[in-house]
């Protein structure tokens, strides 16, 4: 039998150490080896990171961690966290999520026997507070036509296999877009175009193993949050997507070649025109007060 593939997972942190602490934690769970942790600290003030880095030191095997002097922002700590890993695998894991135990192996095992597989996904465990929670559908590309995972793409992306487990040498082909003004800088939705680089490359496939979830603690304060009034978040969020569009579009060009953006065409404008309906007319509830989900959930459990 073959050695296992080396796996790592990157945790970009700041200022949240118990909740980082519950994410290593959910590491320690995982029964899989050889297994690379690599926390990169955004420049979190005192030495809170650093002591719960120091209590796992010996219940992690290889556990690096790497505090930047000043704070690099938080994409440019995700990035960092890559190019730093050495597994064949990678995983992002944020500081304020977590693992369900034994995830791993079920991950990795799918890359192992299938070449054409470029992630895998795991169930998704939406929580909008420490007690209540769900399972969202998955969704996942997992055609052989890269033309065909495109269109599914294009017409409703989703990107929440950005935290899947990814063929690291795929992932750095992968580059985030510059918006062009009022979007600008914004870090809103560019993971969408980013991941459209692995739907393109090879075939993203859903996990079938019930219980391997990634469980995303959703009602975190974000750092990089920035709340702005409706009356301007509709327009950027408009030319945002319009934004992506054109750069999925580019991108089935460049790999597919000039007819192929012309037959995804139509369906990406029948997204954006679903997608800006669907879109704005939950941001106007919220405005009320009323709580909207974006996301599906695929049984409460």
């Amino acid at each position: 039998m073959p050695d296992p593939t080396k796996v790592t997972i990157a945790i970009p942190t700041f200022r949240r150490p118990e909740m980082l602490r519950r994410a290593l934690e959910s590491v320690v769970r995982q029964n899989y080896a050889p297994l690379e942790v690599i926390v990169a600290d955004n420049a979190t003030e005192g030495d809170a990171v650093a002591s719960v880095i120091a209590s796992f030191h010996g219940r992690i095997e290889d556990l690096r961690y790497v505090r930047h002097e000043q704070n690099i922002g938080a994409l440019d700590n995700f990035m960092f966290c890559l190019t730093q890993a050495s597994g064949d695998y990678f995983m992002w894991l944020a500081d304020d999520d977590e693992l369900a135990a034994d995830s791993i192996a079920a991950l990795a095992r799918p890359l192992d026997e299938d070449p054409t597989i470029v992630t895998v996904v795991p169930h998704w465990r939406l929580k909008r507070s420490p007690e209540a929670g769900w399972v969202v559908e998955q969704r996942a590309y997992e055609s052989h036509s890269p033309l065909v995972r495109a269109l599914r793409y294009v017409w409703r992306a989703n990107d929440a296999f950005y935290y899947g487990l990814h063929r690291r040498r795929e992932l750095l082909t992968c580059r985030f877009p510059n918006f062009v003004w009022p979007n600008a800088g914004v870090l809103a939705d560019t993971a969408y175009p980013y991941l459209m680089r692995l739907v393109l490359t090879g075939r993203v496939v859903a996990v079938r193993e019930p219980w391997v979830e990634w469980i995303n603690h959703a009602y975190t304060e974000k750092s990089y949050a920035n709340p702005v009034p409706f009356v301007l978040y509709a327009p950027k969020h408009v030319l945002r997507r319009i934004n992506m569009h054109v750069n999925y579009l580019g991108q089935i060009g460049r790999a597919l070649g000039w007819l192929a953006p012309i037959i995804v065409a139509p369906v990406s404008i029948a997204s954006i025109v679903t997608e800006l309906a669907s879109g704005l007319w939950r941001k106007v509830l919220r405005s009320f007060g009323v709580q909207v989900e974006a996301v599906k959930p695929a049984g409460k459990r």
